[in-house]
């Protein structure tokens, strides 16, 4: 899952994959606006084959909530 999730991390933001921590959230990336996260979620939810509630949508304001959520989807790590 992690390499997955820093594969689309490192195309949308041009972050390292080592970068790519559960840490990292919007605060940490200027370009990760309004826009950005919409094509991260559609980004997610192609790679990972799942379908985000508006309400999940709202929840992934991390990489470590990303992780978190694809996992409630039975996404294995």
């Amino acid at each position: 899952m992690q390499e997955r999730i820093g594969k689309i991390f490192s195309g949308l933001f041009g972050v390292s994959r080592e970068a790519c921590t559960d840490a990292l959230s919007p605060k940490d990336i200027e370009a990760w606006n309004s826009v950005y996260h919409l094509t991260l979620v559609m980004s997610l939810e192609e790679e990972f084959g799942v379908q985000f509630s508006p309400d999940e949508i709202v929840e992934l304001d991390s990489v470590g909530a990303i992780k978190a959520k694809l996992a409630q989807h039975g996404v294995a790590r």
